[in-house]
C-alpha cells in the first residue's frame, strides 16, 4: 500500500520538474547538417529540403498540424496510390518529422506513428546497422 503511493509521489514530482514540450520546427541549418551525415545521394538531400520547406511553410505552428484529423496528418491512408494521396505534403515530410521527434522538437502520438508506419521502413536512416560497417 505504502509502495504505491510513493510511487505516485515520485511521479508527481517528476511530472512537475518536466518542462512541457512546444512543437517547433528545426531550423533548415540543422536538417541540412543531419541530411549531409546520411549516405544517399545529393539528389536525396535536396528533395528531403524541398518537402521540409514545403510542409513548414504549410504548417508554420505545429500545433495546428498536432490538432488536425489524422488522415491529414499522415497524408497517405491504407490503399491510396501514390498519385491520389489524402495530403501529399504532410506525406512527404514523415521523414522530418521523425527527424524532429527523435531531436525533441516534437513529440508523434501513437496513432500518427502507427498510421504512418508502412512508409517509415522505407527510411534509410531507420534502418538496422545504418552506419555499422562491422
Amino acid at each position: 500500500m505504502r509502495a504505491s503511493a510513493v510511487s505516485a509521489a515520485a511521479l508527481d514530482v517528476h511530472a512537475s520538474l518536466t518542462p512541457p514540450l512546444v512543437p517547433q520546427h528545426c531550423r533548415e541549418a540543422v536538417y541540412t547538417h543531419f541530411l549531409e551525415t546520411l549516405p544517399v545521394t545529393r539528389a536525396y538531400r535536396l528533395q528531403r529540403l524541398a518537402w521540409r520547406r514545403q510542409f513548414v511553410e504549410r504548417w508554420p505552428d505545429l500545433h495546428i498540424w498536432g490538432a488536425a484529423p489524422l488522415a491529414l496528418r499522415v497524408g497517405r491512408l491504407p490503399g491510396e496510390r501514390r498519385r491520389r494521396l489524402t495530403d501529399r505534403v504532410c506525406y512527404r515530410a514523415r521523414h522530418y518529422l521523425l527527424f524532429l521527434a527523435l531531436r525533441g522538437f516534437i513529440r508523434l502520438d501513437y496513432a500518427w506513428l502507427l498510421g504512418a508506419g508502412r512508409a517509415l521502413g522505407a527510411i534509410p536512416w531507420l534502418t538496422p546497422h545504418h552506419g555499422d560497417h562491422a
